[in-house]
C-alpha cells in the first residue's frame, strides 16, 4: 500500500516480522488499519484524526496504545 488517488498511509508501526498496524488517510478520515501477509483489516475509524505535527512526535505510539485499551474494555 503506497499511495492511491485520495488514499495514503499516514504512518505505520510493526507489530511483528510480517504484521503491521498502520494509520490510513482516506479523504477527510482517518482509520487504524491491521495488515498481514494474508489481510487487511479495519480496526477503528478515528475520532479526531492525526495532524502532521503529531506524527512527528510520539503521538502517534501514544493515540494507538489508547486505541488498543479501548478496544480491549468493548
Amino acid at each position: 500500500l503506497g499511495q492511491q488517488k485520495g488514499l495514503r498511509i499516514v504512518s505505520q508501526l510493526p507489530v511483528g516480522t510480517k504484521e503491521r498496524i498502520a494509520v490510513v488517510q482516506v479523504g477527510e478520515e482517518q482509520f487504524l488499519v491491521g495488515i498481514t501477509s494474508q489481510s487487511i483489516q479495519t480496526l477503528a475509524k478515528l475520532e479526531k484524526p492525526l495532524k502532521e505535527e503529531e506524527l512527528a512526535t510520539n503521538a502517534f505510539a501514544s493515540q494507538f496504545s489508547q486505541l488498543i485499551k479501548k478496544n480491549d474494555k468493548g
